[in-house]
């Protein structure tokens, strides 16, 4: 859930900022720090986890690209990484197949042993 908030709150303003960035070196220079400051504080937050994570992105997700996936994976301490082979995008998570409900049960019954 933080993981979406953080994404929104910092997507609509990179759009506002976006929106005069063309014309405005000022707003482009803000664009960037703001960039560049999210990304520290999501880092020390995802650092700063304990306990062991289960982390299921889907392969094919356009919200959340596993590419960024990836990037905070590298920084969970104790996490097990298992991107799930959907067709089904964001939604591969809600299990909407067979194919998708086997591999998740399958992952999330070895990962609780």
């Amino acid at each position: 859930m933080m993981r979406f908030l953080v994404k929104r709150s910092l997507s609509a303003r990179v759009y506002r900022l976006r929106r005069y960035a063309a014309s405005s070196v000022v707003a482009r220079s803000l664009l960037k720090a703001l960039t560049a400051s999210t990304r520290s504080a999501i880092g020390a937050s995802l650092r700063s986890i304990k306990a062991r994570v289960l982390y299921m992105p889907s392969e094919t997700d356009l919200y959340f690209p596993i590419t960024d996936a990836r990037y905070e994976q590298a920084l969970i301490p104790r996490v097990t990484f298992t991107p799930i082979p959907s067709l089904w995008g964001h939604t591969a998570g809600a299990a909407s197949n067979p194919a998708d409900l086997r591999f998740l049960n399958e992952r999330i019954a070895a990962f609780l042993k």
